[in-house]
């Protein structure tokens, strides 16, 4: 079950990492900023309104139902006032 967790998580990574690098890529043509572009990962105020101190991510992987599925826990520390984070 190790090993199969660890691959699920290394895959998730390559992919992750993938998607990253294609997104960059795609910026060498543009001359300006979309929503997309800012949901990909532009700093704006309600990203660096806090400081991540512990960020915890389970992970299950259902091989036979084909699904994975988790939870995350994450700890902060705000560095400015605000109502909504992203």
């Amino acid at each position: 079950m190790k090993k199969i967790l660890l691959y699920a998580l290394g895959t998730c990574g390559l992919l992750t990492a993938g998607i990253q690098q294609s997104a960059a890529q795609l910026m060498k043509e543009k001359n300006e900023f979309t929503r997309a572009d800012s949901l990909r990962g532009y700093l704006t105020p309600l990203r660096t309104c806090y400081d991540i101190q512990y960020y915890h991510l389970d992970v299950k992987v259902d091989i036979d139902n084909k699904y994975i599925s988790g939870s995350n826990l994450f700890r902060f520390k705000a560095t400015t006032d605000f109502n909504r984070l992203q």
